[in-house]
């Protein structure tokens, strides 16, 4: 049986955008891993807030051709990065499990549950987003270097629903849909 790199890529998705497809499909067209999983957060161990899981769930299912993973919805617990790369571990043995983050994150890294244990198991790619330089850099952090950088974030669409702005170049024709269908984002919105 040929082992398999699983890369899990979590995140909010508040709401998933084309920085996140583009991402994942650069990762398996330069051959990095076989597959990336997104595998949305349900309570954010920085106390981030966020819109109810349902709705970030229902518009990741909207995507063509992604593996979403709603292990961490289904916890009751916070959402640890090492507690989820352990599960994947255990419930994939045959494969190799690494983590995705994008050098935004690689500031704050320090304050990650575990994150020492994390990267003396598992490997980390951190990938290139606008105006945040790869640093610090970890042991068994693999910085993507070559690949093309992403400026669009979740925040950035929020905002820009938010202002009333078109945010069609910045998601998927059916997320644009469906945050108007469901008023996400919005003042009115709870």
């Amino acid at each position: 049986m040929r082992i398999m790199h699983l890369i899990l890529f979590g995140g909010s998705f508040d709401p998933p955008h084309n920085g996140h497809l583009a991402i994942a499909q650069n990762i398996v067209d330069q051959n990095i891993a076989d597959q990336v999983i997104f595998i949305p957060c349900a309570n954010h161990p920085f106390a981030k807030e966020m819109s109810p899981a349902h709705y970030r769930l229902a518009m990741l299912n909207l995507l063509p051709n992604i593996t979403i993973d709603p292990y961490e919805l289904n916890r009751k617990e916070k959402s640890y990065s090492f507690d989820t790369l352990r599960y994947f571990a255990e419930k994939h043995p045959q494969d190799e499990i690494s983590w995705l983050i994008g050098s935004d994150q690689l500031q704050s890294f320090h304050k990650w549950h575990r994150y020492q244990e994390l990267l003396d198991q598992f490997r980390v790619y951190v990938y290139p987003r606008a105006n945040f330089p790869f640093e610090p850099l970890y042991s068994n952090m693999i910085p993507l270097r070559e690949m093309e950088e992403i400026n669009v974030s979740s925040t950035l669409v929020r905002e820009a629903v938010h202002r009333g702005a078109d945010i069609q170049s910045y998601v998927p024709h059916q997320i644009t849909e469906y945050i108007r269908e469901n008023a996400l984002y919005n003042q009115n919105h709870a």
